[in-house]
């Protein structure tokens, strides 16, 4: 199936949770997801299973004001 993955189309093997997702992408902490522009608590992650056409945003904590 295909998502995508900060704005990039992503082909995606199977069904996983978004844990998995962030795992084999190797995202570093800290960091904040959003999927289909709702954001998703960390205690989700491993409970909330991507779908065909999720958008997927991992965002970084940036400095400024």
């Amino acid at each position: 199936m295909f998502i995508e993955l900060n704005g990039k189309r992503l082909l995606v093997t199977g069904t996983q949770p978004l844990e998995r997702l962030l795992e084999n992408h190797q995202a570093k902490p800290p960091y904040a997801v959003a999927v289909n522009g709702r954001f998703v608590p960390k205690g989700q992650y491993a409970a909330l299973y991507i779908k065909e056409g999720d958008r997927i945003e991992v965002l970084a904590p940036m400095e400024g004001g």
